[in-house]
């Protein structure tokens, strides 16, 4: 009876700090808080939840093992709190940007940005304790992006303590090592509600004009003690913090920015040019090379009249890798398949989605008819004769 009692009690206390949802709660809290409390219970019989009954003993299992074990650095916050001891180089110039690489698929805006500030003189990588890089999507959060109290094991006790998003652990780089460049990269960033992500980081981003510190400061008490060690500190981005951004023109209106936001980067339209694949040949499209592809149906894109022009839906240079080109001329459907499911199919369902005639036969009608085209012996009939022909000269 009184194993009941005991079990029901602590059930209830399960109940009231993670909800009702009690076969799936776990995924949604830390495991050893979790464990702490589960480890206690002890018969299971009364569950009906065979799933739940699972996890509860998975959990035990790792409560127990952790506690007789010790604890190690993926299970603890040790690595958070570990005092860094690195040796960065020093870099010769300094002074921190926020600055928006914008243009469409396949532009070369990541390479560009590697190249630019990834790189040294020599071509060579800098070391990746000197960059954060992060992609922004619908469910990305500033509690990701900054970082948030969560649960942890410290000294075998659970406790809870900050732990840092890359925002943070680029930032307490950069304030602790000032003679070197430091770089927060951040791929797609219309993907994200940015305003939301960066949250009050918002304000840090108007730059000096002298050496592009934060001209204000912010206060945020777990930032300030994380990065400086006195929650009282106010927040600033240094002037050897450069935070670097992407977006896909194409996809621009996934997450608009709005003005204010935006003001504060500069940027750079990243410029479509002759590519390192332009003069291979296309996977079993014969004698096409794919400059010559993308140069025909980029002409038809840019000189599109009306409404529907959509200059953003051009073919960039990187649009495809090594996977689809060949040295050798060649004609079969294997090779052409994955050029199909990569680019023609793109260009059916996406360029030409409110005007089929712009690039294909009227001939085509559904996307079975251009499978079946572009996968035959006559593959260019798929177009219409004068941007076959042009394939074709």
């Amino acid at each position: 009876m009184e194993k009941i009692e005991k079990k029901e009690q602590l059930t209830n206390e399960y109940k009231r700090m993670y909800g009702e949802n009690l076969d799936r709660g776990f995924e949604y809290t830390s495991v050893f808080v979790e464990a702490t409390i589960i480890s206690k219970v002890i018969s299971f019989d009364k569950f009906n939840n065979e799933e739940f009954r699972k996890d509860i003993a998975y959990l035990t299992d790792l409560y127990i093992s952790f506690e007789t074990k010790g604890s190690t650095n993926a299970l603890t916050n040790e690595n958070v709190t570990k005092k860094e001891n690195y040796v960065y180089k020093k870099s010769s110039k300094i002074m921190g940007r926020n600055i928006l690489y914008k243009g469409f698929p396949g532009a070369g805006k990541s390479y560009r940005v590697m190249k630019e500030f990834l790189m040294d003189k020599n071509g060579e990588m800098i070391d990746e304790q000197q960059y954060e890089r992060v992609t922004f999507y619908s469910e990305y959060t500033n509690a990701e992006f900054v970082g948030t109290i969560r649960p942890c094991i410290k000294n075998s006790i659970p406790t809870y303590s900050f732990v840092s998003g890359p925002f943070t652990n680029i930032l307490k780089k950069a304030i602790n090592n000032k003679e070197t460049n430091f770089y927060l990269i951040i791929e797609e960033i219309n993907r994200g509600e940015a305003a939301s992500i960066f949250g009050d980081i918002f304000q840090l981003l108007d730059r000096k004009n002298n050496n592009g510190e934060s001209v204000y400061s912010i206060t945020n008490s777990l930032i300030a003690e994380e990065v400086y060690g006195d929650e009282k500190r106010k927040v600033r981005i240094p002037e050897n913090l450069s935070i670097i951004a992407t977006m896909n023109v194409s996809d621009e209106n996934v997450k608009t920015f709005d003005n204010a936001f935006e003001r504060r980067w500069e940027t750079v339209w990243v410029l479509d040019s002759k590519g390192k694949f332009d003069d291979k040949y296309i996977k079993g499209m014969q004698e096409i090379t794919w400059g010559k592809f993308r140069n025909v149906i980029n002409n038809v894109i840019v000189n599109q009249q009306g409404i529907l022009k959509n200059e953003d839906k051009q073919l960039g240079a990187y649009y495809i890798n090594e996977e689809f080109i060949t040295d050798i001329s060649e004609n079969n459907e294997f090779g052409r398949e994955k050029f199909l499911y990569k680019v023609i199919i793109n260009l059916y369902t996406k360029t030409c989605k409110y005007d089929k005639s712009l690039l294909f036969s009227e001939e085509i009608k559904t996307i079975n008819n251009l499978v079946e085209k572009f996968l035959s012996r006559n593959y260019l009939d798929i177009f219409k004769d004068d941007i076959r022909d042009k394939l074709l000269k």
